[in-house]
């Protein structure tokens, strides 16, 4: 007989769940100023900017990708679309600018293990945040494309000290 209705013979079915959280969040898991790979962890991508940048100052990001797949990737691509108030002055190791999209190529891949970096110099033209969320990898021969997370800067905006400076007295009609 079936007691308490679950399975042959009163047999009741048990589910066991052991969860481990393996690893610490990463470093900057509530940094606002360096971004990591969102996606495909064979295909490492990281961004830094600094956090916190003078209006009218250049600044530079910094995007590192890494071959952490164990194969060789052929025919790299990394894109980085400008954020709102910025603007690009230069990229390292011929970035190409587009319209708003900046996009790196590295024709012969990168090897297990190699890792690459490149750089962009803007200038921030208003005062606030700068978020920069929209760069990514892709490997002509990976499946899908790595993508990172957003960095943010924040633009402090220019400090003016004016002094006016004067004799302590001055004579009737004299300029000062």
């Amino acid at each position: 007989m079936n007691a308490g209705g679950f399975g042959a013979a009163g047999i009741r079915p048990r589910f066991l769940a052991d969860f481990t959280w393996v690893g610490p969040f990463p470093a900057t898991y509530n940094a606002v100023n360096e971004g990591q790979t969102l996606a495909d962890p064979g295909l490492d991508l990281t961004k830094s900017a600094p956090p916190l940048v003078a209006l009218m100052q250049p600044f530079t990001y910094t995007l590192s990708i890494t071959n952490s797949t164990g194969i060789a990737l052929g025919q790299i691509t990394l894109t980085d679309t400008l954020p709102a108030n910025a603007t690009f002055l230069a990229a390292s190791d011929g970035g190409v600018q587009v319209g708003e999209v900046i996009s790196w190529s590295l024709p012969g891949g990168l090897a297990p293990g190699q890792a690459a970096s490149f750089s962009l110099v803007v200038l921030p033209a208003a005062s606030g945040w700068i978020t920069n969320s929209d760069y990514a990898v892709v490997a002509a021969n990976w499946l899908t494309s790595t993508r990172g997370l957003p960095v943010i800067t924040r633009v402090a905006p220019l400090e003016l000290d004016l002094a006016q400076t004067a004799p302590p007295y001055a004579v009737a009609g004299e300029i000062v």
